[in-house]
C-alpha cells in the first residue's frame, strides 16, 4: 500500500504535467487528440490518488473532498470529450 506522501507526490506530478503540456492554450488543446488523452490520463491519476487518501488525512485537512463512489463522473468526462469540451 502506498503512503499518503507518495500519493501527494503523484498528484503534484500530475498537476505539473498538465500545466506544462497545456501552456500553449485552449486552441492547441482543442485540436490535439494526443494532448487531450494525456491530460485525461493525468486527471485520472490525480483523482485516483485523491480517492485513496486515508480518511484520517481527509478529516485533518477539511479541503480534501470526498469522492463519489459511483462512476457517473466518468461518464460525464467521456461525454465532454466526445463533444470536444475537453
Amino acid at each position: 500500500m502506498r503512503r499518503a506522501e507518495e500519493r501527494v507526490r503523484d498528484m503534484l506530478l500530475a498537476i505539473e504535467g498538465i500545466e506544462h503540456h497545456t501552456s500553449e492554450g485552449k486552441e492547441r488543446f482543442a485540436r490535439d487528440d494526443v494532448l487531450q488523452g494525456y491530460v485525461t490520463y493525468q486527471l485520472l491519476v490525480l483523482g485516483e490518488a485523491a480517492y485513496k487518501m486515508p480518511h484520517s488525512l481527509r478529516r485533518q485537512y477539511g479541503g480534501i473532498a470526498e469522492v463519489p463512489h459511483d462512476q457517473s463522473h466518468l461518464a460525464r468526462l467521456d461525454d465532454a470529450r466526445e463533444r470536444r469540451c475537453l
